[in-house]
This record gives structure tokens, sequence and C-alpha cells, in this order.
């Protein structure tokens, strides 16, 4: 039987991120009033408060309103969006 390496390459990607704590109250509050749902606003927050460039999210039902633009200092991507801006020279 072939030994999956899906583990290692889950542990390898893993590697490449960055964990970081919740935004603040104002931040979660900024993120709901760009109509964000009370369980949403927080991921929205905590990217801000980071300072990432990017958010990568599948979720259209949420955060597809808000794809292609940048809240705060967070564009708000597609995986597929995402693929493109990283994969440039």
């Amino acid at each position: 039987m072939k030994t999956s390496t899906a583990v290692e390459d889950l542990e390898d990607l893993l590697k490449q991120v960055t964990r970081v704590a919740e935004g603040g109250p104002s931040l979660v509050a900024w993120a709901a009033g760009l109509g964000l749902p009370e369980n949403d606003a927080p991921i929205l927050a905590s990217a801000a408060a980071a300072g990432a460039a990017l958010l990568v999210t599948g979720d259209r039902r949420h955060f597809g309103h808000l794809y292609g633009k940048t809240a705060g200092r967070v564009r708000i991507v597609t995986i597929r969006e995402a693929l493109k801006v990283l994969s440039k020279p």
C-alpha cells in the first residue's frame, strides 16, 4: 500500500503560516460594519490587527461582497486570486 504524503505536505504548509491573536473589540465592530456576520468579523479584524496584506478565503457567502476590495489595508481575495498575486515575480 502506498503511503500518502498529505500530512507531511500539510505540515510543510503550516510552517509558512503565522497564527495571530484576534483583533480587539473595536476592530471586530469595524469588520462587522462591513457586513460580516458576528462569527466572521473577528477573522477580518485579526488580519487587520496583524498587518496582513491579504485575507484569503473561500467563504463566498459571507466575504463575497468584499472580494477584490481592500478593507483597511487588507485585500480580501479568493484562493485563485491569491495564487495569482503570490506567483507574480
